[in-house]
């Protein structure tokens, strides 16, 4: 006569159990992954919803969209810089962040001026969550990502002070992220771009794109060095369309991921348009750059360059190439 356990299963039956209940575990983690990476991606959505309303509300006053970062000096080729406004502060007032843009006062003191203030400056490390994405991995600050865009350079604060984090980039340029490559994006250095200068339409046009730890992210607050043009310089806001979307695998260094745009969203990014609406782009999107030198400090086209030849993320990344653009 066979022995049962206390409570009338067998050894055998109990093993069955946890089986199964091993196997539907199993089944329902991905799920709820999912789901919990689709409540975030709704979440992101929403971040760069608001970021397009107060792009608008701060075209509506100045009839500019804010300048992807303020410049120290007006030459095409800019020598290296101080510490300068990003676009992000610019439109603090639009995300219910008065505050906090009043303590910065950037329409009457430089970035470079409140670092040298020892007892303010700590505010350009603090976290606003409208600019960053939930699926992202960063911390408050971009202190551990890949390549770090530490705040040290002419208010000499250390290469171990770091800025809040930024997970949407404005979108600057095609090649190298400067004043002297046309055709460019909407925001870029002293840029004073309105919708008027979007001659492919706004709906037509990338304005902010994300980009995440993988490749170092961004500071919401501005640049280290408001001259340069690539690492720790103007892509500290601001990236470029000539590196492949989701390219993670060169995170420093020119040409790197850390000028360009990823997520951490399976498969792609989102990306706010002109016209204030936001897209989820596939990682897989139509991608040429047409022959066109894209390293740092040279012209964006070189001789064997044809328009007619760019990829539709490109297209998309150009508010005034004249090129037909459809995600269909």
């Amino acid at each position: 006569m066979r022995k049962s356990s206390p409570l009338g299963f067998t050894l055998v039956e109990l093993l069955v159990v946890i089986a199964i209940i091993g196997v539907l575990i199993a089944l329902l983690l991905p799920a709820v992954q999912q789901a919990r990476e689709a409540a975030r991606r709704m979440s992101c959505t929403n971040n760069l919803k608001q970021i397009g309303i107060a792009m608008h509300n701060y075209h509506d006053t100045y009839k500019t969209f804010p300048p992807g970062c303020i410049g120290s000096s007006t030459a095409v080729n800019p020598p290296s810089g101080p510490q300068m406004w990003g676009w992000p502060v610019f439109i603090l007032p639009q995300i219910e962040q008065s505050a906090l843009h009043d303590v910065l006062n950037p329409n009457k003191r430089r970035l470079v001026d409140l670092l040298n203030n020892a007892s303010q400056r700590d505010i350009v490390q603090q976290a606003i969550e409208a600019y960053r994405c939930p699926s992202d991995r960063t911390k408050d600050t971009v202190k551990g990502t890949p390549q770090t865009f530490d705040f040290n350079g002419t208010a000499a604060v250390g290469t171990n002070y770091f800025g809040g984090t930024l997970n949407y980039l404005g979108v600057g340029a095609f090649a190298s992220l400067d004043l002297d490559d046309r055709p460019s994006g909407p925001l870029f250095r002293n840029s004073e771009t309105g919708f008027q200068d979007m001659v492919d339409g706004a709906s037509n046009t990338f304005l902010v794109g994300e980009r995440d730890f993988d490749c170092s992210s961004g500071v919401w607050a501005g640049v280290r060095n408001d001259g340069g043009p690539g690492p720790r310089g103007i892509n500290y806001v601001t990236g470029r369309v000539s590196i492949p979307l989701n390219f993670k695998t060169k995170p420093k260094g020119n040409n790197g991921c850390n000028e360009a745009f990823s997520s951490s969203h399976p498969g792609g990014a989102m990306f706010l348009f002109g016209d204030g609406s936001v897209k989820f782009i596939s990682e897989n999107i139509s991608f040429n750059n047409s022959n066109a030198t894209v390293g740092d400090n040279v012209n964006a086209v070189n001789g064997n360059f044809n328009m007619n030849n760019l990829g539709i993320y490109q297209r998309f990344g150009l508010m005034n190439d004249g090129q037909v653009v459809s995600l269909e």
